[in-house]
């Protein structure tokens, strides 16, 4: 059994959840995965995905060193994970406030 091949984190943001209003939001990173793109984020501002030469596997990643604004926004995190073979893994995912995945 080969095993899997897991590509580069990316990340996107900040986009606005003043009022918690990003909860019920669709982001465009929501309707498209476009790793070329940039959107209209919080405040206005133009966001690119980047790619993150921060994030560990096995460990806590914190995203607050990625943004200069991080009170009431959201995030997007985007990774690649290639399985040539069927296989059972287990993956852990966690969050202070709240996660989804689509």
């Amino acid at each position: 059994m080969t095993a899997p091949v897991l590509g580069d984190w990316f990340y996107i943001g900040p986009f606005d959840n003043t009022g918690g209003v990003g909860f019920d939001t669709i982001y465009p990173p929501e309707k498209q995965t476009a790793l070329d793109q940039a959107y209209e984020g919080k405040g206005g501002r133009l966001v690119r995905w980047k790619r993150s030469e921060i994030f560990m596997d096995g460990r806590v990643n914190d995203l607050k060193p990625l943004f200069d604004d991080t009170q009431n926004t959201v995030a997007y995190l985007y990774r690649t994970i290639y399985c040539p073979d069927d296989m059972e893994r287990v993956l852990s995912l966690g969050s202070d406030d709240t996660i989804s995945a689509k």
